[in-house]
């Protein structure tokens, strides 16, 4: 072979292992299920800021996967980081399982009563939401 081919295979190597590493997480409704449902991922986001109001004073509104609580049930999403976010008058939580090249993950409002329509959550403009109940959404770009 020769040295031309074998960089040629390592570089297509490697893109594909960067691209398949960044690519679309396409079971986000199944790892949801897995969790137990919207409820549930709500109850671990809650679990993680326990009054979300008091984090501009704790400093405490972004966590990445292995800075989360060992026993925090949104590690089984495996996390690229989660955030607590203000989006005009609504707060919600945001659990990015993938991005890079393709973003996706859930939205949580911070409040169940809170009545957010799809077209009003971030990044609906341009990037695929779905809901999933009780104030939970999915996102992909």
């Amino acid at each position: 072979m020769r040295i031309g081919d074998c960089v040629l295979a390592v570089g297509s190597a490697c893109c594909a292992v960067l691209l398949s590493a960044c690519g679309p997480d396409l079971r986000l409704e199944e790892k949801l299920a897995e969790m137990g449902g919207a409820k549930e991922l709500r109850k671990a986001c809650e679990e993680v800021w326990p009054d979300p109001k008091d984090r501009v004073e704790t400093n405490s509104d972004m966590f990445k996967h292995d800075e989360l609580p060992e026993h925090c049930a949104l590690r089984s999403l495996r996390p690229q980081f989660v955030s607590l976010n203000s989006y005009g008058p609504v707060m919600m939580y945001d659990i990015q399982t993938s991005g890079g090249f393709y973003h996706a993950g859930y939205l949580v409002t911070v409040n169940a009563d809170d009545h957010v329509d799809v077209k009003d959550v971030p990044r609906s403009d341009s990037w695929k939401v779905r809901s999933m109940g009780d104030g939970v959404f999915t996102y992909e770009e």
